[in-house]
């Protein structure tokens, strides 16, 4: 047989695997079934897979090739809202959250139509440690200068309990809070500045520090 017979041999073989196998051949009939059952009854192809323990992106194929869902249709914008979108971002400094809110845009379609404009530049991760650090850093020194936490924190524009993540040295974007690691060439500033605000106001650093090195028998709170 010739290069070209085994090519053409080649591509009847694909042909007939792509017809027999499709794209979702993992799927039993059962499985098929019971699928149709979940998401018809308001289920997502997300929670059916957890219960099937099946292929996930075989049953999202299925879901499609049957119309059991229906692709996401990209977010329209109408000429009145773009308009007075940019008009707030623009002349009434406005932020681009605030914005989106007022014009009733999603956060995505209004980020996007601010980068469009040169309105917003994605940040990398370490510009925004970075950012992070800076803010922290102004609001530290506030504190240093007697602000109260609520003063403080309406000048750099957080809130309360923002200001209390500030004042601990923890961040707050998990569970539990998690010490502060400054980044950028203010660091060692925002270090110097968080230990004498935690020696001059007996700041309790929830996250910071580690408990205390006592035998387990020993209540340090207990009167005897």
């Amino acid at each position: 047989m010739g290069s070209e017979g085994r090519c053409n041999t080649f591509i009847r073989k694909r042909l007939l695997m792509a017809s027999t196998l499709g794209p979702f051949h993992s799927l039993i009939d059962a499985d098929k079934h019971r699928l149709t059952e979940l998401i018809t009854a308001g289920s997502s192809v997300h929670a059916a897979v957890r219960l099937l323990n099946a292929n996930y992106r075989h049953c999202l194929n299925y879901a499609h090739h049957n119309t059991l869902i229906t692709p996401r249709r990209q977010s329209t914008v109408v000429p009145q809202q773009r308009a007075a979108f940019l008009t707030q971002i623009n002349n009434e400094n406005t932020s681009i959250r605030r914005a989106a809110i007022d014009t009733e845009l999603s956060l995505s379609v209004a980020y996007r139509l601010a980068r469009g404009t040169g309105q917003h530049t994605r940040r990398s991760r370490y510009q925004q440690r970075v950012d992070s650090t800076n803010l922290r850093l102004e609001y530290l020194r506030l504190r240093l200068a007697c602000l109260s936490q609520r003063d403080a924190a309406t000048a750099v524009g957080i809130g309360r309990r923002a200001a209390y993540d500030f004042d601990h040295g923890v961040s707050h974007t998990g569970s539990p809070r998690r010490r502060f690691i400054p980044n950028g060439p203010h660091a060692k500033a925002y270090n110097t500045c968080m230990t004498t605000l935690a020696a001059r106001h007996d700041v309790i650093e929830e996250g910071r520090l580690s408990a205390p090195a006592l035998p387990t028998r020993i209540d340090p709170y207990k009167t005897h």
